[in-house]
C-alpha cells in the first residue's frame, strides 16, 4: 500500500465533500487507495493538529485551516492538469497522474505565475470542475460551487455579452445562486429571484462575483 501525505488526505476530503458526498474512512481509503486501519490513524493525527473535526462512524470536516491546505492543493493539480493538457498538449487521459505527482512540489508562489500566464482558466481540463481561484481579489462565476450564493461584480464581455446578460436578467449587484453544475462541461444553472437560467461555461468565466 502507497503512503499518503497530509496534504493527500486533506485534498481528497476536499474533493469529496465539493462533490456533495460524505467523506467517511471507507470512501477515502478507496479514494486513495490505502488501507482504512490507515485512513483511521491519519485522520486521527488531522484532528489532533486541529485541521478536520471527526467522530468514528461519521462524516469528517474539514476546519477553516484544513479547507484552506486542501483547497490549496486541489487548486495546485487542477492548474498543472490545464497547464499539462492546454500548453504542453499531453492527452487529457494522463494529464491526472502526473499533476499528482507535481501538485505537492509547485510553490504557492509558481502556482499564482502559471495561473496568470494562463490568464485565470475557471475550470479543469478533465472533469470540468471548478479551479479555486487562490488569493485573487476577482472571482469568476465559473469557480463558485453548486449552493453558493454570490452577487455579480462585473461583467468582463463586450456590448454583446452585456446585452445577452440583461435579456437573461443578470445585471451587476445582481444576487444568485447556484443551483446545479451540468456535467461535462454543461453550462451552470443558476436561480435569481425565482427564475433559473442557464448560463454557458465560456460565459460564467466572465462574470465576476463576490
Amino acid at each position: 500500500m502507497p503512503h499518503r501525505s497530509k496534504e493527500e488526505y486533506l485534498e481528497t476530503i476536499y474533493g469529496l465533500l465539493e462533490d456533495g458526498k460524505e467523506a467517511k474512512t471507507g470512501e477515502i481509503a478507496r479514494e486513495l487507495g490505502v488501507k482504512e486501519s490507515s485512513v483511521s490513524e491519519m485522520l486521527r493525527k488531522l484532528d489532533r493538529k486541529g485541521l478536520i473535526r471527526h467522530k468514528p462512524y461519521q462524516g469528517v470536516r474539514l476546519t477553516k485551516k484544513g479547507l484552506r491546505i486542501g483547497e490549496n492543493v486541489k487548486r495546485k493539480h487542477r492548474l498543472l492538469e490545464r497547464f499539462l493538457c492546454d500548453v504542453l498538449k499531453i492527452r487529457k487521459s494522463r494529464v491526472h497522474d502526473q499533476a499528482c505527482q507535481m501538485e505537492h512540489s509547485l510553490s504557492d508562489e509558481a502556482a499564482d505565475a502559471l495561473d496568470r500566464f494562463m490568464d485565470y482558466p475557471g475550470e479543469c481540463p478533465d472533469d470540468h470542475k471548478p479551479i479555486p481561484p487562490g488569493k485573487r481579489k476577482d472571482r469568476s462565476l465559473i469557480n463558485v460551487l453548486e449552493g453558493e450564493t454570490v452577487t455579480l461584480k462585473r461583467l468582463d464581455g463586450g456590448s454583446r455579452f452585456q446585452e445577452k446578460m440583461m435579456t437573461l436578467g443578470l445585471m451587476e449587484g445582481k444576487r444568485v445562486k447556484v443551483v446545479a453544475r451540468e456535467p461535462l462541461g454543461g453550462p451552470l444553472v443558476v436561480k435569481t429571484g425565482n427564475t433559473r437560467v442557464s448560463i454557458g461555461r465560456g460565459m460564467a468565466s466572465k462574470v465576476k462575483v463576490i
